[in-house]
């Protein structure tokens, strides 16, 4: 399988190279608008390959890289001449040590790779960006992330959400405090992410569809009740297996309350998605626990684009239909 994937990465610098449409560029939106990968549906491929045509620069701040074909594309973009640094978290929760590997070949090719912590809490976010676009992902750069998991990523080049990503990723490389901006799309823990978030549920009339891997938040979960009570139609999907305990207790607190939520086997459930009223959608980093909304570092996209909530509604929808 590597060396499938290593000879498509050769195939898809050659084609890059007589001016065919790969990558980036076929999946390149309109400026100022977004496009969507839905994982595993529309392959994870598509991620490493983006990074391997970077051409002007590749920064990557993520909670886990470990899958072998994305550390090859940022060796590749660096050859290539793009500007490739990386932010890594230096302890993942249960991971322990696994962004070693990762750490230590990217500084042996050269690249620019940091450490980065937040006092108190994980470094969870999983951003790209590449050249002129912020990918916004749900999944790590692992190869369950990029083959099997349910996962979501957004590619947006809308300038300002790209230059509120950029601000992110040059604060937290230059080890600097980030200064709140509630003026785009992105959302960020722990600064602006809760209240953005709550005032999305609070917001809904009609409808409410959820799919998460984590969900326990006190406040969070009173809100998805008291929508469910005004008649707002609320639906929560979780995963079947390896669900913590807080999340267990938050399942039986939204059971009780009457709201709707179920399990699901497969793919294996590692989104953060929200669609509101089938016209409002979350994609993000960011769970529905208290570290991940007021601890870590986290982003996401709260987005009103038509396009993108119909597709993601529609994949809740399928998801919803095979779960228990």
């Amino acid at each position: 399988m590597r060396d499938k994937r290593r000879l498509g990465l050769l195939c898809w610098a050659a084609l890059a190279s007589c001016g065919w449409p790969t990558g980036p560029s076929r999946l390149r939106p309109p400026e100022g608008e977004t496009a969507l990968l839905v994982l595993p549906d529309d392959g994870g491929q598509a991620i490493p390959e983006a990074l391997a045509a970077a051409r002007r620069r590749a920064w990557v701040e993520m909670y886990l890289l470990t899958d072998g074909d994305a550390l090859d594309a940022l060796v590749a973009a660096r050859r290539a001449g793009a500007d490739v640094r990386v932010l890594l978290e230096p302890a993942p929760y249960g991971g322990g040590a696994d962004n070693q590997t990762a750490y230590l070949a990217l500084q042996q090719a050269g690249i620019d790779v940091r450490w980065f912590s937040m006092p108190g809490g994980l470094v969870h976010i999983k951003l790209l960006l590449i050249d002129d676009a912020a990918w916004v992902l749900t999944a790590n750069l692992t190869s369950a992330g990029l083959t099997w998991n349910r996962e979501y990523a957004i590619i947006d080049r809308a300038p300002a959400d790209v230059a509120r990503a950029e601000s992110v990723f040059q604060t937290d490389q230059a080890g600097r405090p980030l200064a709140d901006d509630a003026g785009t799309r992105v959302l960020v823990s722990p600064l602006d992410a809760r209240p953005r978030l709550t005032a999305a549920i609070d917001a809904a009339r009609a409808s409410l569809a959820l799919e998460i891997e984590e969900l326990s938040d006190g406040d969070v979960m009173a809100r998805l009740a008291e929508a469910h009570g005004r008649g707002v139609a609320v639906s929560v999907l979780v995963p079947a297996t390896d669900r913590s305990a807080a999340t267990e207790a938050g399942i039986v607190a939204l059971r009780s309350a009457g709201v709707s939520v179920r399990t699901l086997s497969s793919p294996t459930l590692h989104a953060k998605a929200m669609v509101v009223d089938g016209a409002t959608t979350y994609l993000g980093s960011v769970n529905f626990t208290r570290a991940s909304l007021d601890d870590n570092r986290e982003l996401g996209l709260l987005l009103g684009d038509a396009s993108v909530a119909a597709r993601v509604a529609a994949t809740l929808d399928t998801d919803w239909n095979s779960s228990q």
